[in-house]
């Protein structure tokens, strides 16, 4: 809808205004239009008037007006304003969601916060946000297999916070039940023909599940929805000690971790998240007990194709597949990008009270 369209619907009455549920933050994307002749709620035109969670308001949202919103009152933040936009599948309920990023200015100070937006019907709630920094230059925000990419200029690493942004920044963000997580994930090698076969390692070779033991449970990898998989990426690694990120599918979901292993073959897998996609029938029960095994692994062991990752009273086996390319190194911001805004659910941060999904 148009500026005159808006202000000719003004005239005839109230504009409609954007409903609270609690712990939820909905947004009509029909707001003023109305009806099915409206653009789509996660659209740019949308999502220019869309309701966004921000701390800068005392009710904890704010609803922009034609992609932006002048803030008045004697708070730090002056103005909030829509800098870009991208439709794709977040949560993998076959809808269109979005992501959006808003930039924050407070005197010199210019905040880009990327914002993860639900479909919801002719609506969207804003479900997780997540700061990027102060004074970068957005070039572009996209969503590719529901993972949100931000590309950026940011600074040279040291240099003071006025200096102009130079540096392409490339960062990923997946939207999982602790928010907004960033990601770098490593990918199956494509287009090459190797004569020699080494030995796989823990990080060489995608893990494919074969089967998990826990106790009385046990279960194949043909039970799940889909076939777990888990995906190591060393980032450090000294004094037989490694570090780094892992990646994987847990049958209905993605999932994102942190890992730690050493040389004498123990294992601990920390802050386990996973995307938020629900299916149907018993899937949702194997994928819980399968990331409950996986936080609980304690130790690991490679014999030829086959790791096993030992935990109390049970052990997981994977097959070795697909050899893995190196992921790409990590983006620093110089500790521009604070920690996550959202946490674990319910803190402040992350709205609440949605359920996980459709079913699939």
């Amino acid at each position: 809808m148009t500026r005159g369209a808006r202000e000719a619907a003004a005239a005839r009455g109230p504009r409609w205004s954007a409903a609270t549920v609690p712990g939820l933050l909905l947004v009509a994307g029909l707001a003023a239009c109305g009806g099915d002749d409206g653009p789509p709620p996660t659209s740019p035109e949308a999502l220019a008037g869309a309701t966004y969670m921000t701390e800068a308001t005392a009710s904890g949202q704010v609803t922009l007006e034609d992609g932006e919103l002048r803030l008045t009152g004697g708070g730090t933040v002056q103005r909030i304003a829509l800098q870009g936009s991208a439709q794709g599948d977040l949560d993998g309920d076959g809808e269109a969601d979005a992501a959006a990023v808003l930039v924050e200015e407070s005197g010199l100070a210019r905040m880009l916060r990327l914002h993860a937006l639900l479909a919801d019907g002719d609506s969207t709630v804003d479900v997780a946000t997540r700061m990027l920094g102060d004074r970068f230059q957005l070039r572009s925000v996209s969503v590719d297999d529901g993972l949100v990419e931000v590309r950026l200029l940011t600074r040279p690493p040291g240099a003071p916070v006025q200096t102009r942004p130079t540096v392409p920044t490339r960062l990923r963000f997946a939207l999982t039940d602790r928010g907004l997580r960033p990601v770098n994930p490593p990918l199956p090698r494509e287009g090459e023909v190797r004569t020699a076969r080494t030995p796989p390692t823990l990080t060489s070779n995608q893990w494919n599940l074969t089967r998990v033991q826990v106790h009385e449970w046990s279960a194949e990898a043909s039970a799940f929805r889909q076939t777990p998989y888990l995906r190591f990426a060393e980032e450090l690694g000294d004094a037989g000690t490694m570090t780094g990120e892992l990646s994987g599918q847990a049958g209905c979901n993605r999932l994102f971790s942190s890992f730690e292993a050493s040389a004498a073959g123990s294992l601990r897998i920390h802050a386990l998240a996973s995307t938020r996609r629900a299916c149907a029938g018993d899937v949702m029960d194997r994928e819980r007990r399968l990331l409950a095994a996986l936080g609980a692994a304690r130790g690991y062991s490679i014999t030829g194709d086959t790791l096993d990752i030992e935990i109390d009273g049970g052990s997981l086996r994977f097959a070795a597949g697909p050899e893995l390319s190196p992921p790409e190194p990590a983006q620093d911001l110089d500790g521009e990008a604070p920690s996550d805004s959202t946490g674990e659910p319910g803190e402040p941060g992350e709205a609440q009270g949605r359920s996980a999904g459709r079913r699939t």
